[in-house]
């Protein structure tokens, strides 16, 4: 991995909240795009996975919270 792609994952983990929420939202686009949109994939040579981190970088997906997630402050009280 080169240095200049480094600082744009640790950039873009920034903006999502955190290195894990940025993994969540690559894995959910990631699905979405080959389940559902695979004519996205055939129109462009540009790989889903760098396809992702542009949308990312260029604010055009962000991750939602999912509905089935429960609060915690409603189960600690």
């Amino acid at each position: 991995m080169t240095t200049e792609l480094i600082r744009r994952i640790d950039e873009m983990a920034v903006k999502v909240g955190g290195r894990f929420k940025l993994a969540s939202l690559i894995q959910r686009r990631l699905q979405e795009i080959v389940l559902t949109a695979p004519h996205v994939l055939h129109q462009t040579e540009e790989s889903p996975i760098r396809m992702v981190l542009r949308e990312i970088e260029e604010d055009k997906i962000e991750l939602e919270p999912a509905d089935d997630l429960v609060d915690a402050s409603s189960i600690l009280g």
